[in-house]
């Protein structure tokens, strides 16, 4: 995975506790240049995140904000991998998904163990239309992962969504059934369950689970879910089916098509 910031920080004091001199000097510059391309790499991650789950009012000006900040990344180091990890996201949200798998792939050629980066280059792969490449690279992050780390949830996340759109319901259901477990405060992990259970026949379980969401999401509507959606564009027909398919389950299981009452159709999700 990518090198942390404080290790060019710590080499950085290291040096400056041993000696100044001129080499030492230019190390030390070049050190803290590196841990600058990380920040705003970094930061730039953390805006586009914000922008694709809507956790606040993140908008166009985000995706502004981060690509000037990944240009800053790589014009310091333009072999960064987290830098063009950062890229993928902003072709993402601009629809650009040929791009954005260049993106994560790039990263990967860059640092092949950066599991996140696997994870995402499979979601894109899954927005080409390749689910079966897809699950190949989501499993090649969770064998760089430790059991139990946090970013399973992610995983597991991309791998029942794949699952889900190649209609393998019994396969989907496990997965995001982890995935909850390890990130239980997203919408859209939660709902995709939902629409599982409904599709699969199981509408018991998507009541049960529909109830669940509800009482931590109130006011959820198809069309908020649609309009969500549009942070992530995508035309190409596999996932516009599968789409059509996850918002038939949500109407199955009994989710109301409009707005409710009281709540905006664009507004962000409850707040965890």
């Amino acid at each position: 995975m990518p090198t942390d910031m404080s290790d060019f920080f710590e080499r950085a004091e290291a040096l400056y506790n041993k000696s100044l001199n001129e080499g030492s000097s230019k190390e030390i510059q070049f050190l803290l240049e590196q841990a600058e391309a990380q920040r705003a790499a970094y930061a730039a991650i953390v805006g586009l995140c914000d922008y694709l789950n809507r956790w606040n009012a993140a908008g166009k000006m985000n995706l502004t904000q981060a690509a000037s900040q990944i240009k800053t990344a790589l014009k310091i180091n333009p072999n960064l991998a987290l830098a063009y990890y950062a890229q993928g996201f902003i072709h993402r949200t601009e629809g650009k998904h040929t791009e954005a798998l260049a993106s994560f792939t790039k990263s990967l050629e860059i640092d092949d163990a950066y599991a996140r980066a696997h994870a995402q280059r499979g979601a894109e792969l899954l927005y080409i239309g390749h689910p079966e490449e897809a699950l190949c690279a989501v499993r090649k992050a969770i064998e760089l992962t430790p059991p139990g780390h946090y970013t399973l949830g992610m995983f597991y996340w991309i791998m029942g969504r794949t699952h889900f759109f190649m209609q393998d319901y019994k396969e989907t259901i496990p997965c995001l059934r982890r995935s909850i477990e390890m990130w239980p405060t997203l919408w859209y992990n939660r709902l995709y369950l939902v629409s599982a259970y409904a599709l699969s026949g199981d509408i018991d379980n998507a009541h049960s689970e529909l109830e669940t969401f509800d009482s931590k999401f109130p006011g959820y509507s198809i069309a908020r879910v649609v309009k969500n959606e549009k942070t992530n564009p995508n035309k190409n027909e596999f996932v516009v089916e599968g789409r059509r398919k996850f918002h038939s389950g949500l109407r199955k299981a009994g989710m109301p098509r409009s707005a409710l009452p009281g709540y905006p159709v664009s507004g962000p999700p409850a707040t965890p």
